[in-house]
This record gives structure tokens, sequence and C-alpha cells, in this order.
């Protein structure tokens, strides 16, 4: 094989999301982008580069280009297909050369490392850090072993890791690469100036997912976390240090997306860890704003707000008002539980006065918990809960503690010192075969800890739900939204808690406590054993249906038969019984958002008797504390309000709904398929004219769990 000959590189972020679905939304793999733009610039040798994202591109690629180097990505979404990937390239192509590199993967502790490793023998080569030094080291020593495979055994490449039989040889091996302009961090080898990456977007190496409808967009405008948080591995200390892309280049990228992006969906997604932290983001929220209005792109941003927030934050969501929402960030309200994850949350004065004033710009906000942290037992976590509820904050997400390989929290040393036991279950939509091979994903839950139990555990998942039905205006939160009004101006908590914690004996509730018991086995079920796991960590799950539970279970709340109604009477019965609600008061509630609710048989508009202003129960639903309902808002004579239904999806549920259940069907087309915002798709509209209000994954991630 002649060197003179270009080095044919195959980059790939595989992921098992096809593109065939109306609501892809499929981020263009920006990573790889990154990568072959360096290489493409530094190499001392031409090389011919090639991108994928699907599977079915990569077997394809595999054959037709015949790579020399097979460039893989490793994150908890697609590890497992990487891996299995990286199997079937050493079979049928024995002298291509395998690298793998991304957070997924132990870096502090060597003997968990070098496990990972010998259970991927297939792979040459891993980067564990920032990929485009290192890989271009590798690359260059491709090239003085003559482009082969069998040249770099027993070779450690600076800034990499490889196998020297069972252990990972020390990589000191220095190998000469072209001068880079900014220079290199002598400690990290991190580049000191990120504009020494050529941008992906305006060298044309992304042209061909730009002329994709089925990708969406995304940028970074910085690198790196200032924060330590141990649950998130950008807390790993060697990508701490933000630095940034300079400004003219992000302005000038976005101007090109906005003339040349044909996604489907309107998204741009924003890679960086803290949006928000610097001066300058304002500027860059100012065009994203121009953006919209001049040019239609992006409508819809997915981005990470700084995690401390603060009133840059509130004042960028300002300039994006309808573009995203605000995440106020928590995770606990547990002082010892902060400084065992190491971070502090700001005051809580400051969160509420963050908290109004949003809420006084029109800018929804939203906190997140998460349950199941080092140190956080059932009473100190549900006490946060409350104390959050008791806030101005518009919305709550919860989230279950994960241990991510990459994270502090997820090492031995970690799990030893705070009794961190992890299950693991399969990722929704994270499973496929592709023919020549097979894989499964999985999330490692925390469980349990040495102040947690696994009891404890279901307990949280229970209320989860439950909070999701009633507060979280992404999913239940919108249709029973003017329950809210109910409780005189006090906070939900008492009503999630008691509905989650204590089960009645009525029978005209009993579909409903008989849902929750459901509920209660399917989080159970949910978690496959060890050796279940390890059979099939790298094979599919043969298309085995993946549910996301508290979505799944409110449509079943929704259209199960009876079950609706069972939940109502709980309601009818714990308002008054909790909060003194004026049981007429709940009974117009009840009456109106039974009707609100879309029954999916295909009609486009229908009459609903109210006894309320449907204004007053939306005052009262998004300010309860200011404007409750009051029994003198009771009408003397009903008002016959006109309802209308846009997107019926009747084309797509006529085949599920003559196979399964209804609840089914819908779940399939509220995950999969629509890009409504899931509470509009399941409920009525007051409007005649067409909802431009899509789905916002941004902000709809806490209910999904």
């Amino acid at each position: 094989m002649s060197v003179n000959s270009p080095t044919r590189i195959l980059f790939a972020d595989l992921s098992h999301l096809e593109t065939g679905s109306e609501w892809s939304v499929l981020p263009m793999p920006i990573n790889m982008g990154y990568l072959a733009s360096f290489v493409q610039a530094y190499a001392s040798h031409p090389v011919d580069v090639r991108i994928c994202k699907v599977p079915r591109d990569f077997v394809r690629l595999m054959t037709s280009f015949e790579p020399h180097v097979v460039a893989l990505s490793n994150y908890i979404w697609n590890s497992n297909l990487a891996a299995a990937a990286a199997s079937w390239v050493r079979r049928e192509f024995p002298e291509a050369l395998i690298v793998m590199g991304g957070p997924n993967i132990n870096t502090t502790e060597l003997d968990v490392a070098t496990t990972f490793l010998r259970e991927r023998r297939e792979v040459d080569f891993y980067i564990p850090n920032e990929g485009e030094v290192p890989f271009l080291r590798l690359i260059e020593a491709f090239l003085q072993e003559g482009q082969t495979r069998a040249g770099l055994r027993g070779v450690g490449v600076y800034g990499t890791w490889s196998l020297d039989g069972d252990s990972i040889q020390p990589s000191t091996v220095e190998v000469p690469i072209a001068a880079i302009p900014g220079g290199l961090d002598a400690r990290t080898g991190r580049l000191l100036d990120l504009n020494d990456i050529p941008s992906p977007y305006l060298t044309g190496v992304m042209d061909e997912f730009l002329a994709n409808p089925a990708f969406v967009p995304l940028i970074e405008t910085n690198r790196g976390c200032p924060y330590s948080c141990t649950f998130c591995s950008w807390g790993d200390m060697a990508k701490s240090k933000s630095s940034s892309f300079p400004l003219d280049r992000i302005l000038g990228e976005l101007d090109l997306l906005a003339e040349a992006n044909v996604s489907r969906v309107s998204y741009l997604y924003i890679g960086d860890a803290n949006f928000g932290l610097f001066n300058r983001d304002i500027e860059i929220a100012r065009h994203l704003r121009k953006l919209r209005e001049t040019k239609g792109f992006p409508d819809r941003l997915y981005l990470y707000f700084a995690k401390n927030s603060s009133k840059r934050v509130v004042e960028i969501a300002e300039i994006l008002q309808g573009m995203t929402t605000i995440s106020l960030s928590r995770q606990t309200q547990n002082d010892d539980v902060l400084r065992n994850i190491k971070r502090k949350n700001i005051d809580i004065e400051t969160f509420n006065s963050l908290s109004r004033h949003a809420k006084a710009l029109g800018v929804d906000s939203f906190a997140e918990l998460i349950y199941g942290l080092p140190g956080e037992s059932l009473e100190s976590f549900l006490t946060g809960v409350a104390d959050v509820l008791d806030s101005d904050v518009d919305g709550l997400h919860f989230f279950p503690a994960m241990l991510l390989n990459g994270s502090e929290m997820a090492t031995q040393v970690s799990r030893e010192v705070y009794g961190l036991k992890g299950e693991y279950r399969a990722i929704d939509r994270a499973s496929g075969n592709y023919g020549h091979f097979a894989a499964t994903e999985f999330e490692e839950i925390v469980t349990s800890t040495n102040v947690f139990s696994r009891d404890d555990y279901f307990t949280v998942r229970r209320f989860h739900f439950v909070q999701s039905l009633l507060l979280d205006v992404h999913a239940g939160g919108r249709i029973f939204y003017g329950f809210r009004g109910l409780t005189g101006g006090q906070s939900l908590y008492r009503l999630l808690d008691s509905i989650s914690r204590e089960p009645g004996d009525r029978e005209d509730e009993r579909a409903f406590w008989a849902l929750l018991e459901s509920f209660n086995d399917s989080a159970e079920s949910e978690f496959v054993s060890p050796e279940e796991f390890t059979q099939q960590r790298f094979r599919s799950r043969d298309g085995s249906h993946v549910a996301k539970l508290n979505p799944y279970y409110l449509m079943r709340l929704l259209y199960e038969p009876g079950t609706l109604e069972a939940f109502m009477n709980v309601l009818r019965t714990r308002l008054p019984e909790i909060y003194g609600s004026d049981q007429k008061l709940v009974e117009a509630v009840v009456h109106v958002t039974k009707q609100r609710i879309y029954p999916f048989d295909g009609s486009t508009s229908t009459t609903i008797k109210t006894h309320l202003s449907l204004g007053d129960l939306a005052q009262a639903a998004l300010k309860p504390g200011e404007t409750p309902l009051l029994p003198s808002q009771l009408l003397i004579e009903p008002r016959h309000v006109q309802m209308h239904k846009h997107k019926t999806h009747s084309e797509f549920l006529a085949p599920l709904l003559e196979t399964g259940p209804k609840y089914e069907a819908v779940y399939d087309l509220a995950l999969h398929h629509s890009r409504e915002n899931v509470g509009r798709l399941l409920s009525w509209s007051l409007s005649q004219s067409e909802s431009t209000e899509d789905r916002s994954l941004a902000n709809e991630g806490g209910w999904l769990y």
C-alpha cells in the first residue's frame, strides 16, 4: 500500500435513531466534523474523509470507501453499537485501524479503564479526552508505518490508550505533528486556541448533513466546564477549564446555518455545558433572535444554561423568549449532598428572585432535582421537593441519578464511600439489528445508597410519575393544569404526596390505584439482571418494546377505559380533604378537563360546556398563589366554547388502532412521530389557526423518565 495515496478515514458517530420518522431530531455529527476538518488541515499527507451517523450508511461506506482508519464515537447512547460495529469491522476488514473516543469511559481508575478496553479488543486505540491533537498524532504515526495497522502494535501514541497484552501501555511516544498556531497546553495537551480547529460548517465538511432534512444543526460556542459536579462527565478535571471559539466565527456559522438549513424541524442544538456563562452569550442570543425573525431559523433551541443561574441567564432567556425556557438547576436542596457532589447552588432567596424576574418577563422557568444522589435520603429529597414547590418557579423536573462512565460518581471509590448501587435498564429506541451487527444500549440508574434504600427509590419513582401528571407542563400538567387553581394558593406537594403514598379503597377510584400498582410493577421490571445485562450488552433485544414509563402511563391514564374517571374521583375526594377546595369548583374543573382531552377519533372540532371562564382557569393555573379559583367565578349559566384540532394524526393511528389499545398507539405517536408539544397533542385547542408550538426537547426531558 503506497503512502502516497490519501489516507481514507471513516468517522462514525453512530446512532440507533433512524431518519424516516416525521419527528427526526438527529443532531449533526459535529464532533466528527471537528476531527475531520482538523486532520485535513494539519496532516502531513492528504486525507480523504467520510462522516456517517446511521448504521446502514456505515455498512455501505465500509464496502464502497474501504477506509484505512475507522474512528468511532463512544457515548452512553451508542457505546454498544460502536463496539458491535467495531467487531464486525475487525472480522470483515482486518487491516483497518480502529480508533474509538468519547467521554463514556472511566479516565481516573486504570483497572476499570483496562477492563473496558479488554472487552473491546477489536479497538486498536482509544482517545479518552479532547480528540483533535491525539487523533492527528495517531494518523501521523500510521503514515510513518506505511499506513499499516500492524506497524502500530506496541506504539503508545501520546494522548491515546492501547493494550499491551492485558494492560494499558504508556502513551508516551511523541509523534511529530505540524505546528499548531495557538499552541498546546503543556499539562493537558489541549488546544489553547479553539480557532485552530477549522469550522466544519464554514469549510464545507458538514455540507452533506446540511442538505439532509433528517438532521438538525449543532454548534459549540465553547468547550469545557468550570464546575466539577461528580454526577456529570463534564466534571472531569482534564476538561474543566472552559475555552471559547471566536465570536465572529460563531456568528458566521449561525448565519450559514440560517441560510442553508433544510431540517424538517427548525431546531438548533447548542452543545455548551454552560450557555450564559459569559457576557458575550448575550450577543449570541441577540443574533439568534434576529435570525429567527429575519430567516425563520432557529425556531427552537436545545441548550444547557449555566449551572448556577444568574441574571444574565434570565436576560438571555428574555431575548430568546419563545425559543427556550430557563432551567434553574438545583439537583438537591441538601447542603451535605451538595458537598458530596462538589456543587454549590445559588441561595434560595436569589433562586426565588430569578424565578420571579423570569415570570415578570413572561419567561417560563423550571427547577431540576435528582433523586438517588450520594447522601440524599428519601426524607431529605422530599423535603427539598416541598421547598422548591413553595418557590416561584413554574415547573419542576425530576431525574434519577445515573452512574455515567467518565463521571466521578461512577468510580469504584465513590461507589464504595456512598454505598452507590446501580441497576441497568435498556434505553428507549436505543436498540437495533443492522444485519451485520446488532446492539442494545443501557443506562445505570442508582437504586440504592447507604442512606437511600431500593424501596425508597420506587417510592420516589411513583411520586415522580404523579408529579409529572399534575405539575409538569410538558406532560399531564398541561392537561390537568386547572387543578392547580384549587389549592387556595398552597403548594401542590401535599396532594402529590397523598396520591403517591396513600392509596384509597373507594370502589370508584380503584382503576387508578390499579394503574399505580401496574406502574410499580413496570418500574421494577424495567431493570435487567446482571446476567441478562451481560448477555444483551452487545446485541439487540430483537426489537422488544422499551417504554418510557411516565408518558406510557399518562397515555394509559387518559385512554384506558375507566382509568381517567377513577383519577378524577381521586381528585374530587382529595382536593377538598387537603385544601378545603369548594366541591362545586372541583366539579367544574373536572368537567372542563375531561372535555379538553382529545379522543383521537378524527374529529376536527367540538363544543365544550363549562361553568368557568377558560381565561380564569388559565390564570389560576399559571399563578395559583396570586389568583386562585373562587366559588364566585362559577357561571350561573354554562358557557359553550368551540374547540379545534388541526392535526388529528388519523392516517398514522388507524393501522395501530386495529392491532392494539389506543394508549399504545398514542404513546408511539407522542414520543416518536409527532412534532407537537405533547400536552397540545393530547388536547383540543381554542385557536382556529394551526399552532406553531412544536415539541421542545430541551424542556421535556424530566417527565420522560
